[in-house]
């Protein structure tokens, strides 16, 4: 391992036997034990990152990528959110308590409450969504005392993040008994998933396979996945009580 790089720790928990590759134009280093690539970042730290989506990530960095301002987004993102909810309807209930993870301009928040359902966020971006719903934190930073969720969601957020292993302690740890965990994320490893290979923003390069069993070791059974558009994998991952 690179000894100043960004991430220190596998999702599978290994901290040392890495290899140096390049896909895509991304340097990555290679787990040896469970080979999920993660991207080569030295010089960065986790609160450089943090730093980034509190400020310039749902702006500036867009633009970059030559993507409109998330702000700029909502219409969009809303009817995407209408879609989500109309797929997980196996999953929510009148007394679903929901929360989700990187919630950025709040347009899932406000579709999910729009069909009555308890919904709030949590994003540390500032000036970004609606902040009467949204919870201004990263999920590692903020004490939800005894608050607890049976629905957890994360759309295309997880990949962004550097320690997801104490993330996803944290969200099981806030997450009820048979709950559900809903992650989506890109999938790098087809044609319409290409685009996804980004410097910095997307850390992780986790195919289905890998996702799968990085959820496993946190005591969450995926009971199913989906690929609703080419280029997305979503995971349905629901608490097993112990």
């Amino acid at each position: 391992m690179i000894s100043n790089n960004l991430i220190q720790e596998c999702s599978c928990g290994e901290t040392k036997n890495f290899i140096s590759k390049i896909i895509n134009d991304i340097p990555l280093l290679i787990c040896n034990v469970c080979d999920v690539p993660h991207q080569c970042l030295p010089g960065w730290t986790p609160e450089m990152i943090v730093e980034m989506y509190k400020t310039t990530y749902h702006s500036e960095e867009q633009k970059k990528i030559g993507l409109r301002e998330y702000k700029d987004r909502y219409n969009h993102d809303y009817k995407v959110a209408k879609l989500r909810l109309d797929a997980y309807h196996n999953y929510i209930s009148r007394s679903t308590i929901g929360l989700d993870v990187g919630s950025s301009n709040s347009a899932f928040v406000h579709a999910a409450r729009h069909e009555g359902l308890d919904f709030i966020g949590i994003d540390p971006g500032h000036e970004i969504g609606d902040s009467n719903l949204t919870i201004r934190s990263t999920i590692q930073d903020y004490e939800f005392e005894d608050r607890k969720f049976n629905l957890i969601t994360m759309h295309d957020s997880l990949e962004h993040m550097v320690e997801v292993r104490n993330i996803v302690t944290k969200i099981v740890s806030i997450l009820e008994d048979k709950g559900f965990l809903i992650i989506d994320i890109p999938d790098y490893y087809v044609p319409e998933g290409i685009h996804h290979w980004r410097p910095v923003q997307h850390l992780w390069y986790w195919n289905k396979h890998q996702m799968i069993q990085f959820l496993n070791y946190f005591n969450l059974s995926v009971v199913e996945v989906a690929n609703p558009i080419p280029g997305k994998l979503v995971f349905y991952a629901q608490k097993i009580t112990c």
